[in-house]
């Protein structure tokens, strides 16, 4: 994702890279543990998750941000099967 600083965590910077491919946005933010947030274009208040600075398991938070994807993607598709449209909630 060009312009965006990079995490100084390479497991998270490369599960960031990932995650620059789906439709969501990036924020660095640097408000304490707080590195930076993700936020899901569809714009549901569920649909954003914190990116720790300094994780004690950079593994496990990249794991993490990736699952978060996941679990969004799945209720996207939920709500198509429903009918619904989008996540707007």
């Amino acid at each position: 994702m060009p312009g965006r600083e990079k995490h100084p965590k390479p497991e998270v910077e490369a599960a960031l890279e990932d995650l620059g491919e789906k439709p969501v946005r990036i924020a660095v933010v640097h408000h304490g543990h707080v590195w930076g947030r993700i936020y899901c274009n569809c714009g549901a208040r569920g649909h954003q998750i914190s990116i720790n600075s300094t994780p004690k398991s950079p593994g496990n938070e990249a794991r993490r941000l990736r699952a978060a994807w996941v679990t969004w993607e799945r209720k996207h598709a939920e709500d198509r099967e429903a009918g619904e449209g989008g996540a707007r909630r």
